[in-house]
């Protein structure tokens, strides 16, 4: 494994670095990424073995493109028709970056808004610094890329040269998984999606807050989103409430049957549908329990039928950073 220029920063908190390109034939999705990691995780690609990065393992076909999208700016649309679990796109980031500027000692600053201020300027003059590593080419697509998403995986805030162009929805008809090995951000589909459709992920994690909430804290994104849940947040937010309801009754009864079990699961999943929120874990643990309930009935075909969809929907990699 080499990864290139390394660089202590922040009093050794964190280190910036390269990671090199895989030099795939005929790929653009599998270039250079400057990177700003903790030690620990720095340490962590080192012990994934002397392959890393491993090449891409891309779709066996391009399977979206990229266009404008009334009031949007950019966004990326299905090339063809797509199934739940489907991956639709695999790109190594320009830039992987803490998600949360770096705390400092504000001991030595008259205010606390001139700490801030300074900490700030040193966080913007430290991205600086990483853009300058770039490449040419990869500097104009950071650049061409302003005010869209950075997508964030645990700790880490990603941009992507493609995949950051997916807009937002508060009922997603994606979702995104960080491959370590490839070091490379996946987009799968969680539903079945048609030829044409606008792609479109979640900015936010908590999916079954309230819509004003969602709005209140995207405003930071600069846009509002307009999205079905949220034309109708009324009507959505009831969905939603039954769905978090339905959830905790699930979860905290011992004395459900098995009959009623499944009717409980099939709300919540019909609920999820119709919210077009399939991305959210809790469709998985419904799928899965309802295969293990089919089997407790005797129902072997239900029980393969959930697991298969199950085992689709999971088609999604869980190596996050």
């Amino acid at each position: 494994m080499r990864l290139d220029a390394e660089e202590s920063i922040y009093n050794g908190k964190y280190i910036r670095l390269t990671i090199p390109p895989t030099n795939e034939p005929g790929c653009v999705s599998g270039g250079q990424v400057e990177a700003i990691l903790s030690p620990e995780l720095k340490m962590r690609l080192k012990l994934s073995g002397s392959q890393f990065p491993r090449p891409i393992d891309h779709p066996p076909e391009v399977r979206y493109y990229i266009k404008e999208a009334p009031g949007m700016g950019l966004g990326a649309f299905a090339l063809c028709d797509l199934s739940m679990g489907d991956l639709i796109l695999a790109e190594r980031p320009l830039l992987v970056i803490p998600a949360a500027v770096p705390l400092e000692d504000m001991s030595g600053y008259a205010t606390e808004l001139q700490a801030r201020t300074a900490i700030l300027n040193r966080w913007d003059e430290t991205l600086k610094a990483s853009l300058r590593r770039m490449s040419p080419e990869n500097q104009r697509s950071y650049m061409a890329l302003a005010n869209n998403y950075a997508g964030q995986a645990s700790m880490y805030s990603i941009v992507c040269n493609n995949l950051s162009r997916v807009n937002h929805s508060c009922s997603p008809n994606t979702d995104r998984r960080f491959d370590v090995d490839t070091f490379s951000l996946r987009l799968y589909a969680c539903r079945d999606i048609k030829k044409d459709e606008q792609l479109f992920l979640t900015y936010y994690p908590a999916l079954l807050d309230p819509h004003q909430e969602r709005q209140r804290d995207l405003a930071v994104y600069g846009f509002t989103c307009n999205c079905q849940s949220c034309e109708d947040g009324e009507a959505s937010d009831r969905r939603r409430k039954r769905i978090a309801f339905l959830q905790e009754q699930w979860q905290e009864s011992k004395s459900l049957s098995g009959t009623q079990m499944l009717e409980t699961i099939s709300m919540l999943i019909e609920l999820i549908k119709q919210e077009g929120i399939e991305s959210i874990e809790l469709y998985g643990h419904c799928m899965q329990t309802m295969s293990g309930t089919c089997i407790s009935l005797g129902d072997e075909a239900g029980a393969t039928r959930y697991m298969e969809m199950y085992n689709k929907w999971n088609q999604r990699d869980d190596k996050i950073l």
